[in-house]
């Protein structure tokens, strides 16, 4: 019998001299694949989770201001007045909360103290829902679409010269979601 020659890739220990590392196209095609099926499944899902936290914030934002109004209406036991879509130098805002102690009857003048004011469209697509209420997205403030908490802390409008109790809700929507904040004649603020 003749000898068989033997082909050794190594060395003799077994252990090749050349080390060749990296990853094979095939590896990285995969990676690629999955990287892109978990960004698709992601990428929506942030982008959702952002227009709701807009959302929320909007929601939040109105609410607080809302009871900072009360609040201070009862502390510094003055009427504080809430105006939707209230034009102030030239730039119109969703709400503006100010104190209304110039003419204390719920009608926002230049001169008086703006306590908060707020432009929905900063919250990405909130806005009010006209379908809801009487097309103006609130059903709070009569015609004029202000209302005031009086010192007691119960809200009130104007209604031609009499002076009384208001209630009702401010609709809020981005087109995904919906929101309602309560006012009740108590002065009771709830969002639902």
């Amino acid at each position: 019998m003749g000898r068989k020659k033997r082909f050794f890739l190594g060395n003799r220990s077994g252990h090749s001299k050349a080390t060749v590392t990296g990853f094979t196209i095939i590896e990285v095609v995969i990676a690629l694949a999955i990287i892109a099926i978990l960004s698709s499944i992601a990428i929506p899902n942030m982008i959702s989770y952002r227009s709701n936290s807009q959302f929320r914030a909007a929601v939040q934002n109105i609410y607080a201001s809302l009871q900072s109004a009360r609040l201070s209406a009862i502390k510094n036991n003055i009427n504080c007045g809430v105006a939707f879509n209230q034009a102030i130098n030239g730039i119109t805002y969703s709400y503006v909360v100010y104190n209304d102690t110039v003419t204390a009857d719920g009608r926002y003048t230049a001169t008086e103290r703006i306590v908060t004011s707020g432009i929905l469209s900063r919250y990405g697509s909130a806005r009010f829902d006209t379908t809801q209420g009487d097309g103006s997205g609130t059903s709070l403030g009569g015609p004029q679409k202000r209302f005031f908490f009086g010192s007691n802390g119960f809200p009130r409008h104007i209604n031609g010269a009499s002076l009384v109790p208001d209630s009702g809700v401010i609709f809020l929507t981005d087109g995904n979601n919906k929101a309602q904040i309560q006012v009740k004649t108590t002065g009771f603020i709830s969002i639902n």
